[in-house]
């Protein structure tokens, strides 16, 4: 990465300015169902950057695939 005067420049600033579009664009009202929390945690998911979040990250990673087993455990099996 590369400064001048103390701004990014490069893919950097671009990147930082597409994640900030996207944090804003996130939804702001409450999830209606386990299967939409799960989509919105696997989209926190990567949007997090592991380098400067790493057990951030790690714990939404973990709660989204938390989430899908126990959602995976209240469905009746398959006939």
């Amino acid at each position: 990465i590369q400064f001048y005067k103390g701004e990014q420049i490069g893919w950097a600033a671009g990147m930082q300015e597409q994640r900030a579009v996207l944090l804003e664009a996130l939804p702001k009202q409450g999830a209606t169902s386990l299967e939409e929390v799960i989509a919105r945690l696997a989209v926190a998911e990567q949007l997090i950057w592991t380098d400067d979040h790493l057990q951030a990250q790690a714990m939404i990673a973990g709660s989204r695939r938390d989430l899908t087993a126990l959602l995976g455990e209240r469905r009746p099996p398959a006939r």
